[in-house]
């Protein structure tokens, strides 16, 4: 949790330079903090789906995020999904961050296009054929 939040200030830190707000509620240190001060014997079970973050901050989530008992995966049907639908998330390639300067239209373009052709070889789940 401490690197996820550690990434999450990096982040936080170009964005602002451009006027964009970065918001982490759940990575706040306050809130890490009083998490991994929680005794163990205290802790909910080990496969639990973020229960305390859906239990203290139920007036911050939208009803169905805290009623969320699972957590969304990249596995085959996310691949499909970009695939059979690759042209609207193009579009948003030439969008408001390309036009700050954070984002390459180009590579951002090819690497989409990459991801949903398989060409990504890291990628954790093989993925079948359209």
């Amino acid at each position: 949790m401490r690197e996820v939040a550690r990434t999450a200030a990096a982040d936080a830190e170009p964005a602002a330079a451009r006027g964009i707000g970065l918001h982490n509620p759940f990575l706040d240190p306050t809130v890490l903090a009083t998490v991994l001060r929680t005794p163990l014997d205290q802790r909910p079970p080990l496969f639990a789906y973020k229960p305390l973050l859906s239990q203290t901050m139920t007036s911050l989530l939208p009803p169905a995020a805290a009623a969320r008992t699972t957590k969304g995966s990249f596995d085959a049907d996310h691949y499909v999904g970009l695939r059979a639908n690759l042209p609207d998330p193009q579009t948003l390639a030439d969008g408001h961050l390309a036009g700050l300067g954070m984002v390459n239209p180009t590579s951002l373009g090819r690497t989409l296009c990459g991801a949903a052709a398989d060409l990504d070889k890291r990628a954790r789940v093989p993925l079948p054929a359209g």
